[in-house]
């Protein structure tokens, strides 16, 4: 018997799921708010790093696009501004990892599904179209905690104590910062800086739409000397952002500074900025709600956060 699958969301959780399904003959319907254009003309949204157990699915499933030498990391270097004393280790990795802009990565991903005869329903769902949506589908797979379907799953204060942001982000795709090579002496890699009291920052060579850029998380404590950053505008007075951008990341996060050509510094794009103050609460991995409403149906969900 033919059972049918809805899969809500067309991030990489849903696209990878509904890819494998259709590679093991089973089809499934992708519903999402945003068609490829809409994504690939969008803000960014995210900073993700693939690793190799990642590569490896990708290339299972025949979605591997940038299989680029040039593209590729093979390292963590851990750093951490003690006052008066910095320490510095590196872990190496035993296979590479790698950085797409998702704004690329996920529209390439919904054509290949497309091209090989997937189906992706393009809505925004509001609560009233839940119930329709559970009548549906056998099995609904909820892979965005975003919207009427996110809400649903409930949050779990015994597992998720924080009401309130506990990091004020400020993340940017940066020209001007020197990542390393995709092999010599200075192998390419991530950096992981963290300046106590203040917050973190992780710093990613990251392929974009104009080539290798360099990713900079900025994840910064409320409170912090850093935390006014994720009201900082860009487009009020670009020139004085990139100048507190540099003279923060002097101060608490030299060993990324010390790797800049302050003339080449910038953002990439105008729409390479993304600042949210960010709180991820953990919720129930199925919805009592929805199954109440229909017995012998269900739906999973795949991830829950919250922005």
């Amino acid at each position: 018997m033919n059972k049918s699958i809805g899969i809500v969301g067309a991030g990489i959780g849903g696209l990878h799921l509904a890819l494998y399904l259709q590679q093991h003959g089973i089809q499934a319907t992708v519903l999402t708010d945003r068609t490829p254009e809409q994504y690939a003309s969008a803000r960014l949204m995210n900073t993700v790093a693939h690793h190799s157990v990642t590569i490896a699915r990708e290339n299972e499933l025949g979605v591997n696009h940038w299989d680029d030498a040039a593209t590729i990391y093979h390292h963590h270097d851990h750093f951490f501004n003690f006052p008066g004393n910095g320490l510095l280790f590196r872990g190496a990795f035993k296979k590479p990892s790698r950085a797409v802009d998702y704004r690329m990565y996920l529209p390439a991903l919904m054509k290949d599904f497309e091209d090989r005869g997937g189906s992706i329903e393009y809505a925004s769902i509001q609560d009233d179209d839940i119930p329709a949506l559970v009548s549906r589908f056998d099995l609904l797979v909820v892979s965005t905690g975003k919207g009427a379907l996110g809400r649903m799953f409930t949050h779990r204060p015994e597992l998720s104590p924080y009401s309130q942001p506990q990091r004020l982000l400020c993340v940017g795709l940066f020209d001007g910062v020197d990542h390393g090579s995709p092999d010599g002496d200075d192998p390419r890699g991530v950096t992981l800086s963290v300046s106590p009291g203040h917050g973190e920052m992780i710093v990613i060579p990251t392929l974009s739409f104009n080539g290798m850029k360099t990713a900079l998380l900025m994840e910064n404590i409320p409170g912090g000397d850093m935390a006014d950053l994720v009201s900082l505008s860009y487009d009020a007075d670009p020139a004085a952002f990139r100048q507190t951008i540099l003279d923060k990341l002097e101060k608490h996060h030299p060993h990324t500074y010390d790797r800049i050509d302050t003339h080449r510094f910038g953002l990439a794009q105008p729409l390479d900025l993304l600042q949210v103050r960010w709180c991820r609460p953990c919720g129930n991995r199925r919805s009592p709600s929805m199954a109440r409403n229909s017995p012998s149906r269900w739906a999973t969900s795949t991830q829950w956060s919250t922005r």
